[in-house]
């Protein structure tokens, strides 16, 4: 029963993924549906963490959370939640046996904007290979600590989900000491 619990979680996986790919196309086309709404941010990432708890607990990581109450983004639903997703699922790709993961979030009011911070101490990467993380290139896909494999596509995605909510997304990385990717959205009035 545990078996067959966990293979329906992986497919359940597979289709948002897929679902993933299917709105990151539409947007190319410039038919993207974008709905911004107010969403309490803790939430959405309460959601994705239990999402990947499966995932986490194979590999014997760690994940916790650290946000500041009441943290009400102005952004659409679909597109902030797939972005979280694929960044929790990327450090959990590169992230080790028995390592750790953080998300945390904060208010900059002065900006007007939410801090979420995915921190966790992986393997890392090369700042030329953090620089182009963004960009859609062939054969981008790395496979991760346990030989997971990829597209390539998650982070062009994240990326383009980001903008397309009038944030922004910033990556600080070294090899051997982890990744952290900091997400900034705008807050609700």
């Amino acid at each position: 029963k545990e078996m067959m619990d966990r293979m329906e979680d992986s497919v359940d996986r597979l289709v948002k993924l897929l679902d993933n790919l299917l709105h990151w196309a539409l947007q190319q086309r410039g038919h993207f549906p974008y709905v911004p709404e107010q969403l309490k941010v803790l939430d959405i990432v309460e959601e994705v963490k239990e999402m990947f708890e499966d995932m986490a607990m194979s590999k014997n990581i760690d994940i916790t959370l650290d946000f500041e109450d009441g943290i009400v983004l102005n952004a659409d639903k679909n597109t902030t939640s797939a972005l979280l997703r694929n960044l929790l699922n990327n450090s959990i790709k590169f992230t080790k046996k028995g390592g750790k993961i953080h998300i945390n979030g904060k208010r900059n009011e002065r900006e007007q904007m939410a801090i979420i911070k995915v921190i966790d101490n992986g393997i890392g990467m090369s700042e030329a290979k953090a620089k182009g993380l963004f960009t859609l290139k062939e054969n981008t896909s790395t496979k991760g600590t346990s030989g997971e494999t990829g597209l390539g596509l998650g982070l062009q995605l994240v990326h383009d989900f980001v903008q397309l909510n009038k944030g922004n997304i910033k990556v600080q990385s070294h090899e051997g000491s982890g990744t952290t990717f900091t997400v900034y959205l705008p807050l609700a009035s």
